[in-house]
């Protein structure tokens, strides 16, 4: 799960574990040794059921998991990336209604605000 990353990188898990502890006991302790020793940034994001309580249902968080991405990718500005990310939805769910545009759009807001750093 984690031998990719190289040294001094970063870590997001979509994963439901809701604390340090229920995460703790989720992972092998070769993977929290492995971002420990490697100096991982390691974050967590409940996608799913953000995706749920938004309306979007379970199988519908890569818009979440994407800007979480984005805000921890620091690749371009993290404004900048919410506002074309927000830009496409309107562009591609339009015609789907306001709703569906709405849903989405919370869902690029959510992804940012539910990152949860753990640290090894």
């Amino acid at each position: 799960m984690t031998g990719d990353i190289k040294e001094n990188g970063t870590f997001l898990l979509n994963t439901s574990a809701l604390t340090v502890e229920e995460l703790d006991a989720f992972l092998p302790a070769k993977v929290k040794r492995y971002i420990a020793n490697n100096d991982i940034q390691f974050y967590t994001c409940d996608a799913v059921s953000i995706a749920k309580e938004i309306g979007l249902g379970a199988r519908r968080t890569n818009t979440i998991l994407q800007s979480a991405f984005f805000k921890l990718a620091d690749i371009i500005p993290i404004d900048e990336a919410v506002g074309y990310m927000k830009a496409a939805v309107e562009k591609k769910f339009s015609k789907k209604g306001a709703a569906i545009v709405e849903m989405n759009q919370k869902a690029i807001d959510a992804g940012i605000a539910n990152l949860v750093e753990v640290k090894y």
